[in-house]
Order: C-alpha cells, then structure tokens, then sequence
C-alpha cells in the first residue's frame, strides 16, 4: 500500500501546484483585464489627436488580448491535465480495490479449507485469524495431497495403457492366428 499511497501522494500534489498556478493565471488575467478596462476609460478615444498614440494604445490592447488567450488557453489545459489525473487516480484505486477483494476472497477460500493442522483449526474455533505460518502450513499440506493424487493417477494412467496394450496384442494375435473370433 506504500507504494500505492505515493503513488496518490504525488497525484494530489501535482494536482494541487495545477490549481495553484491556474489560481495564479486566472488572477493575472484579471490584472490584464482591469489594466486594459483602466487604460480605455482613461482616455478618451476621440480626444487623441495624435496617431502615433493611438496605434500604442491599439497594440498594447491587442497584446493585452493576445495574452488573456494565452492564458485562458494555459488554464484550460491544466484543467484537461487534472481531469486525466483524476481519471489515473481513480483508475488506480478501482485496481487497488478489485486486488483487495481478490486477495480477501483467496483468504476466505484458504481458510475454508483449513481441515489440516491443529493449529490453525484452534485458531479458527477461537475466532482468530490465520498467520502466515498456518496459511504455509495449510497450503504445503494441500499441495502435497494433490501431488500424491497425481502420482495415484499417473500410476493408474500406465496400468490402463499397459491393459490397453496387452488387449491390443491379444486382439492382433487372435486375427492373426484364428482368422477372427
């Protein structure tokens, strides 16, 4: 889990310098706005008589405007950016979740099968979960019962071949020898 909790530590935090720095956008885009706002109303455009003044206050508006796209193009990325973080989190912590419930249903089936070892059926009579100890214990004990049943059903397989063998040589015997039955 200490992974995982980095893991989502550093989602949260990257997800928190997003929010501060679109804070910080948005409240520069204010300031641009205000200062444009202020520069309009200050002057009166009719009043300039000067045309060299007026194409400086147009082209500090248009950069003024080219910025506030600029930063609202800013913003709305590092909105797109914390949505995908969040869909990774959440996407990590459906993973998280669906591993926690496999591994809960690995453990009720272990203990299920808990007929061997005095141990762990005192452990389980007394309410108490399974340790390590007794799910190796548990698990060494099963698997030792399956190996033996594959040897009893390895050894059963060569007798039936050697059965099967033995009436295929008779029957080829018989046809040879008697012509048919």
């Amino acid at each position: 889990f200490s992974k995982w909790e980095g893991a989502v530590r550093k989602l949260l935090v990257a997800e928190e310098c997003a929010r501060d720095r679109e804070a910080k956008l948005s409240k520069d885009v204010h300031v641009m706005r205000v200062e444009r706002d202020a520069a309009r109303s200050e002057k009166d455009w009719n009043s300039w008589q000067e045309p060299q003044a007026r194409h400086s206050v147009k082209s500090l508006c248009k950069k003024l405007q080219a910025r506030v796209v600029q930063l609202e193009d800013t913003v709305s990325s590092k909105e797109l950016s914390c949505q995908r973080l969040r869909a990774q989190l959440e996407e990590t912590v459906l993973r998280e979740e669906r591993r926690a419930a496999r591994d809960q249903e690995i453990y009720g089936l272990i203990q299920k099968q808990v007929g061997e070892g005095r141990r762990a059926v005192a452990a389980m009579a007394a309410g108490k979960k399974l340790g390590a100890v007794d799910v190796v214990r548990i698990y060494e004990a099963k698997r030792e019962a399956d190996e033996a049943q594959i040897r009893s059903l390895e050894n059963q397989l060569q007798h039936k071949k050697a059965e099967v063998e033995d009436m295929s040589n008779s029957l080829a015997c018989k046809e040879k020898g008697g012509g048919g039955w």
